[in-house]
């Protein structure tokens, strides 16, 4: 059998699993997605190059008489012998499995008529697309990444509605693209990023989690688009954009962080803390000043994400100079119907900030800090007695590893104690008297 013979079958093959992933049985499709990936293994550029042609005609609701006529041409069946646009999909893709044409095989797929898939269809074919990408990312073509990354923005864009069951996968191909293809993912992202236009926010979104895939890929792009994302946090009032916003910073934030941790492997050992402090120290104004007392809990946790990292970041002097005032905005969250967890966490983060630097700027509120640290303490106790754990209370006594939330939180406190240990000589007498 030569290569035409076999890029026809597997073509065929192709074909018939991404049209049954239409199935309305989950089952179905998760069996479907399956073979795909499992066909992926010998042709991965194949089948992603094909699942990109498929969704791309699919919302083609005629058939195009013309073109079935010139295949049946070069098939040797005249005109006059076949009514080809009487033809139905399947007798067509019967007839293309004769072939051994690739002319002839894109031929009818531009001639075949498709129909509007649905979203789980949708779904179901970029979580494969996603999933090829990440086991076989090295055996994929570089016509076929770049196809990709176009086709990815446009699957994300396409609507500006939230729509997650098709836009995260979307951007999930780009992430996987971007471990190995950083630039190209980037390129195509920043023609979405124009200053005074607010981006899509799957732009963004794709951007942070690109950021946390590929440390030593992103940080060259940070800076720019920082430049022109900054101008417009000012004024966005969606909730759902300052989440977005938010959680791109804080993962531009964390890769920043772990470049310069990781300077002697970096591409660019050049690069200093100094590079950034700009843009963080306009960014970390908006958050802490405006965004962290959003009335929505999601909006408030995202923000607390991004300050952590953020913090650290800033120049010395500014560090001193926001002490003061973030630790008490931090501690008056604990008061409010939300997660502690999030709090406790860039609390965290802030005191390991402090305490490399100028310490004596968390000394007035060391009271209070200590207070509330043991008041959650004392809470988390009061909870393990009301479910019958007898255990006698302290802040070593071991966590509810059935509730998770509790469990990453009570951790964080014992790391916020450990901190507040630096300032032992004026917190221990202070507790002794």
């Amino acid at each position: 059998m030569d290569s035409q013979s076999k890029d026809a079958q597997v073509f065929m093959v192709v074909l018939k699993l991404i049209e049954a992933a239409a199935d309305k049985e989950e089952t179905v499709r998760k069996a479907v997605m399956t073979s795909l990936r499992k066909l992926s293994k010998k042709h991965p550029s194949e089948v992603l190059r094909h699942a990109v042609d498929y969704r791309k005609r699919n919302a083609k609701t005629s058939a195009r008489p013309q073109l079935f006529t010139k295949l049946f041409v070069l098939l040797g069946a005249g005109p006059h012998t076949t009514k080809a646009h009487n033809l139905d999909k399947h007798q067509l893709q019967d007839t293309l499995f004769l072939s051994r044409s690739t002319t002839k095989q894109s031929l009818l797929m531009t001639a075949c008529v498709y129909v509007q898939i649905s979203v789980h269809h949708q779904a179901a074919l970029l979580h494969t697309m996603e999933h090829i990408c990440l086991d076989h990312l090295s055996e994929v073509d570089g016509d076929v990444v770049l196809l990709l990354v176009q086709f990815s923005i446009d699957e994300m864009t396409r609507s500006p509605d939230y729509l997650p069951v098709v836009q995260m996968p979307a951007s999930g191909i780009l992430v996987a693209l971007g471990k190995a293809h950083c630039n190209e993912v980037m390129e195509g992202l920043l023609k979405h990023l124009q200053p005074g236009v607010v981006p899509h926010y799957s732009i963004l979104h794709t951007m942070g989690s690109l950021a946390a895939a590929n440390v030593f890929g992103i940080v060259p792009f940070v800076k720019a688009t920082l430049g022109t994302l900054l101008p417009m946090m000012g004024g966005l009032r969606s909730d759902a954009l300052r989440q977005v916003f938010s959680y791109t910073l804080g993962k531009f934030s964390e890769a920043v962080a772990d470049y310069l941790v990781n300077i002697d492997h970096a591409p660019d050992p050049t690069v200093k803390l100094g590079a950034f402090s700009t843009e963080m120290g306009i960014a970390y104004d908006v958050l802490a000043s405006s965004w962290l007392h959003s009335r929505d809990p999601k909006v408030c946790e995202t923000v607390l994400g991004a300050l952590g990292p953020m913090f650290a970041l800033l120049p010395a002097d500014k560090v001193a100079e926001q002490v003061p005032r973030l630790v008490p905005a931090l501690l008056a969250l604990y008061r409010r119907n939300m997660d502690p967890h999030p709090v406790t966490q860039c609390l965290a983060a802030v005191l390991l900030v402090v305490i490399s630097g100028t310490k004596t700027s968390l000394e007035p509120h060391l009271d209070n800090l200590l207070n509330v640290m043991f008041d959650l303490v004392r809470e988390y106790v009061r909870q393990l007695l009301v479910e019958g754990e007898r255990k006698p209370p302290g802040v070593c006594t071991s966590p509810d590893y059935a509730q998770p939330l509790t469990v990453k939180n009570h951790y964080e406190v014992l790391r916020c104690f450990d901190r507040i240990g630096w300032y032992s000589d004026i917190t221990a007498p202070a507790s002794m008297s």
